[in-house]
C-alpha cells in the first residue's frame, strides 16, 4: 500500500512541515557558487507580433466555482469540447523532449511550457517557438534561473539578492522586447518557494520573489501584451505567496502551482496517499483572487502498469468539472521519460505509454 507518492531526486517539497521530494520542470543543475551575475541576450528585433492566436481563458475567471469532481471509477471521458486546458512540459535543448509540433497535435496538446535556458538562447528557442506557434499551439514561456545564471543561494544576503534582480530584470526586458507578442504566456521562476537540497536551489525568498514578481510583470508588459503567470508554487503551502504578496502587490494575471501529490479526486487513490486533497489546495490559491494554471503536474508512482494514466484522467476531470475557468489550463509534466524518468506520456524510445492514450482520449487530436 502506497503511504506516499514515490517521487524523483531533483527538488524538494515541504507539505504541511514534511519535506519530501518532488519532480522539477528544469533539466539544468544550479550551481549556488557562481558569481557571473550578468547574461548577455540578442538584442533581435521582436518576433511575431501580429501572429495569430486564440484569446486565453482568463476573462472567464469569474464564473461560479461548480461542485467537486467526478467519481475515480467513471468511465473514460470523451474529447474534451473545450480542450485549451491541455498543455505538456517539453525541452527543446533535449532531443528526446523536443517532439514535433504534428506529434504534440496528434497526442491534443495544446499548450506547451518551455524553460528558456541562456546556454541555449535565441538559435535554438527561436525557430522552435516559431514552428510551434505557425501550427497553433500555444507557447508559456518559462524565465528564471537558467534564462539568467548567477541566482544567488536561497539563504544568500538581501544585498546579493537585490543584484540578482537587477540582473534577472534586464535579461528579462531583453527576452521580452525580442519576443513581444510572439509567445502565448510568460512565467515567472520555477518553483521559489522550495527550499535548498544538494544539487538544487529554485528557492527565492518570499519578499524577493514578490519583488521580482512585480518588477517582471511591469517590464514584460512594456513589450507584450500576454498574461503572465508566477512561478509555480511547489511547497503545498500558500503562505508563502502571501508572504510575497505582502512584500508588494500581485499584478501578475494567474497564480501557477506544481500541486504533486495531492490526491484527485478527494480520497484518491487512498487517503494515505500522497499530502493532501488537490481540491482544497486549489482553492486555497484561488483565494488570491486570481485564476489558477497548474504548471506542472504528474507522478511516477508505477503501482500498477495505468497507474499514471488513471492520474492523468482524474487531474483533467477534476479541473474540468469542479473549477472549469478558474483552473484553465494543466501542463501534464511531461512529455518524455527522457527527460525525467519516469514521468513522461511517451518513453525514452518516443514509444506511446498508457498515459498517452488516455491524454489523447481526453484532449482529441486536432
Amino acid at each position: 500500500m502506497r503511504s506516499t507518492p514515490r517521487l524523483p531526486p531533483g527538488a524538494r517539497m515541504v507539505i504541511h512541515g514534511l519535506i519530501v521530494v518532488c519532480a522539477c520542470s528544469c533539466s539544468s543543475v544550479l550551481s549556488t557558487s557562481k558569481t557571473d551575475a550578468t547574461t548577455q541576450v540578442s538584442s533581435d528585433a521582436p518576433l511575431g507580433k501580429d501572429q495569430a492566436d486564440a484569446p486565453t481563458t482568463l476573462d472567464a475567471f469569474r464564473e461560479d466555482l461548480p461542485r467537486e469532481g467526478p467519481a475515480p471509477d467513471q468511465a473514460p471521458l470523451p474529447a474534451d469540447p473545450a480542450p485549451e486546458r491541455f498543455g505538456i512540459s517539453i525541452d527543446p535543448a533535449n532531443p528526446a523532449g523536443n517532439p514535433t509540433a504534428q506529434q504534440l497535435k496528434l497526442a491534443g496538446v495544446r499548450w506547451v511550457r518551455v524553460e528558456w535556458k541562456s546556454s541555449s538562447g535565441h538559435s535554438l528557442y527561436d525557430p522552435s517557438i516559431a514552428a510551434l506557434r505557425a501550427a497553433k499551439l500555444k507557447v508559456l514561456l518559462l524565465l528564471d534561473y537558467a534564462s539568467a545564471p548567477g541566482k544567488p543561494a536561497s539563504s544568500a544576503s538581501s544585498g546579493e539578492w537585490s543584484t540578482y534582480l537587477q540582473t534577472f530584470d534586464s535579461t528579462l526586458d531583453a527576452i521580452a522586447a525580442h519576443y513581444g507578442d510572439g509567445v502565448d504566456a510568460w512565467q515567472i521562476w520555477n518553483e521559489p518557494d522550495l527550499p535548498a537540497q544538494p544539487g538544487y536551489d529554485p528557492g527565492v525568498p518570499a519578499v524577493h520573489y514578490g519583488k521580482m514578481l512585480l518588477a517582471a510583470v511591469t517590464t514584460i508588459h512594456k513589450h507584450s501584451t500576454r498574461p503572465v503567470i508566477t512561478g509555480g508554487m511547489a511547497s503545498g503551502d500558500p503562505g508563502y505567496l502571501t508572504q510575497a504578496t505582502q512584500a508588494a502587490a500581485l499584478t501578475a494575471d494567474a497564480v501557477a502551482v506544481h500541486p504533486y501529490g495531492q490526491r484527485a479526486p478527494d480520497g484518491w487513490p487512498t487517503t494515505g496517499w500522497g499530502f493532501g486533497e488537490m481540491s482544497a489546495l486549489l482553492k486555497a490559491y484561488l483565494a488570491f483572487g486570481k485564476p489558477v494554471w497548474i504548471s506542472e503536474i504528474g507522478t511516477n508512482d508505477s503501482s500498477s502498469p495505468t497507474f499514471q494514466a488513471d492520474y492523468l484522467e482524474n487531474v483533467y476531470t477534476l479541473t474540468k468539472s469542479a473549477f472549469g475557468a478558474k483552473v484553465p489550463v494543466v501542463f501534464w509534466f511531461c512529455w518524455s521519460d527522457g527527460m525525467v524518468p519516469p514521468y513522461g506520456i511517451v518513453d525514452a524510445g518516443g514509444q506511446p505509454k498508457p498515459a498517452y492514450v488516455r491524454y489523447q482520449t481526453l484532449a482529441g487530436s486536432w
